[in-house]
């Protein structure tokens, strides 16, 4: 049967009869079996008083271990935990490390022990350090632990950083603290100095920005469609661009004292070959025009493309391909077509016919294609008005065309029966037009789709679609198709280099170097191929602001969506704001401000 526990504040009064046997092994002597009653309490002078049981400490110096001593009392009382302790630390133990396991061991065989006990509870430890250089050399972290009765901490800590070679960067201050304090978890002590990039060269240009095609603003204000004077032209000896050279950065040094080096920056000149263009011949870090044309910005330089101007783009022109601006001051007629890297402005119609443009295109008065004759047909024939360009499009109306904005998509008065593809905005009408609408086909932008009138009270299938980069997809498709087919040449080529590893006199003649050129080539375009495929994907991001703005009606027919919601108007409405609220389409919404 267990012994009854010695009430704590009875086994703290025994503290003062242990503590003193700090050092010494044996425990004090028991107490007589006569001088005891048979309830456990002491007779002397008439008085009864309870005999407690012995608990005391000693170390053994050679192994470190520390003792637990406890001799039973004739009473049979035991110590609990909460006695233990108050003696423990009473005692000149208290800053040794106990092991809780062995302590409750003890405890249990104290509570049965019919003689005495003498049991190792714990130890002495020294003070331990641990320092983490970090991989890049140029941090160094402390973990300190104190001494429980063993050995301090002394010089260990400088020891080891002399071990480590670390002589840079040591923080003095912190790591005296640290060592006064006794204990530190993962301190920052030792921290190198990082090299200080330089800046780059710099191509600055000069030219002044084009006018805002509109103002967008202002929603009372006329656009002034008909105003194509917008072009950037320059003439020779014009500044075009300001070179800066770099300014070369400063090395660092990591704890172990090494130099660790800045990226050198390479002194890029304007290179040569920029047409039209040429540095200036008093200042070589200022490029100049050499020619009239229009300027157009490319890596470290401007090129300056002439400018051409036609009357009419028919038969006796042919179909144009041209590396800069064109102007026609009358029409483009019917099955030709313009391929220009620059602009194309067009002061009459564009039929039936093919424009591609680098920059921006302006129709002043109208794009008309071809409407597709097959009964309920939803698309465009082939041979219809196609319009793409890299900036934006303007016109005064369009029908049955096919249109692919780099930015944006403008008309002044209607768009019928079109498939009008913009990155940015498509916008037709000035706001408050009462002529101005879509109606039938599809309209599709990132960010804002805006006009008077959506639909026909004739109940015209009218799609509209926002939210969503529309280009992404296409694109996808094409970098993945020429990933497919890099993969598929880098295969033919490894094989081919394994033949020549087995037939070494195949590959003589420069043939073999020729081969491993073609590899090299091949892994560096799948791996542009790789990076340009992760950027699109990340691109296709929905577009929590995208709005539908219909400023007067929409009729029956019309289809709005907002990335994956589709709203089908099934009766005319008043004219509204359209977007997302809480993943849902809503209407009575705020414009968002338009990116530019």
């Amino acid at each position: 049967m267990d012994k009854p526990l010695l009430p704590p504040e009875q086994a703290a009064a025994t503290v003062d009869a242990t503590a003193d046997a700090t050092a010494a092994e044996a425990a004090a002597p028991a107490m007589p079996a006569e001088d005891v009653t048979a309830d456990g309490v002491a007779v002397e002078g008439g008085a009864a008083e309870a005999v407690a049981p012995l608990l005391s400490f000693s170390l053994d110096a050679e192994s470190k271990q520390l003792y637990a001593a406890f001799e039973p009392a004739p009473n049979g009382l035991a110590v609990d935990r909460s006695g233990f302790d108050a003696i423990f630390h009473a005692s000149a133990f208290s800053e040794y490390h106990l092991d809780p396991d062995a302590v409750e061991n003890f405890l249990t065989q104290c509570a049965i022990a019919e003689q005495p006990l003498r049991v190792v509870v714990g130890e002495a430890r020294d003070a331990e350090c641990w320092l983490a250089l970090a991989d890049d050399l140029m941090s160094v972290r402390l973990t300190l632990l104190p001494a429980q009765g063993g050995a301090p901490i002394g010089n260990r800590v400088e020891e080891a950083l002399r071990a480590k070679s670390i002589v840079y960067g040591i923080m003095h201050e912190v790591l005296d603290a640290a060592l006064a304090d006794g204990f530190c978890d993962d301190l920052l002590i030792a921290q190198g100095t990082p090299a200080r990039e330089g800046v780059p060269a710099r191509f600055d240009s000069m030219l002044d920005e084009r006018p805002a095609l509109r103002d967008h603003d202002d929603d009372r204000a006329i656009i002034k469609f008909r105003d194509l004077g917008h072009l950037l032209l320059v003439s020779p000896g014009n500044s075009l661009m300001r070179r800066t050279a770099p300014i070369q950065g400063v090395n660092g040094s990591n704890v172990l004292g090494e130099t660790v080096y800045a990226r050198p920056l390479p002194d890029l000149a304007f290179g040569d070959g920029f047409a039209g263009a040429r540095p200036d011949p008093n200042n070589p870090d200022l490029l100049v025009a050499a020619i009239a044309g229009q300027p157009m910005l490319v890596d470290n330089g401007v090129v300056v493309n002439p400018v051409i101007e036609v009357h009419d783009i028919d038969l006796s022109t042919g179909n144009v391909t041209f590396d800069g601006t064109i102007h026609i001051s009358g029409d483009v007629k019917a099955g030709l077509s313009v391929k220009v890297s620059g602009d194309v402005i067009v002061k009459g119609m564009l039929e039936a016919a093919q424009i591609s443009a680098g920059g921006n295109v302006a129709v002043a008065g109208g794009i008309v294609g071809r409407a597709e004759s097959g009964p309920g047909a939803m698309s465009l024939p082939s041979d219809t008005a196609r319009v793409v360009c890299g900036g934006s499009l303007q016109a005064l109306f369009v029908e049955s065309a096919h249109i692919e904005a780099g930015d944006s998509i403008l008309i002044e008065r209607s768009a019928r029966q079109c498939e009008l593809i913009a990155q940015n905005e498509i916008v037709v009408g000035a706001p408050g037009s009462k002529v101005s609408q879509i109606v039938g086909g599809l309209t599709q932008a990132r960010t804002r789709v805006r006009t008077s009138v959506l639909g026909a009270a004739a109940g015209v299938k009218t799609r509209v679609q926002v939210g969503f980069d529309p280009f992404v997809n296409s694109k996808l498709l094409a970098a993945n198709k020429d990933l497919a087919k890099k993969n598929d040449e880098l295969q033919r080529v490894l094989q081919l280099l394994l033949y020549f590893r087995q037939n070494p006199k195949k590959g003589e003649g420069g043939v073999l170097e020729k081969v491993n050129g073609s590899r090299e080539k091949l892994i560096h375009d799948i791996g542009d191929l790789n990076l340009r495929i992760e950027q699109l994907k990340q691109d296709v991001v929905l577009d929590g602001d995208a709005r539908v703005q219909v400023d007067k009606t929409l009729y029956f027919g019309a289809e709005i969506r907002i990335g994956n919601k589709i709203w089908q108007v099934n009766d005319d409405t008043p004219g509204s704001i359209i977007g997302l609220v809480e993943g849902k389409i809503a209407t009575g919404l705020s414009a968002p401000a338009v990116r530019r």
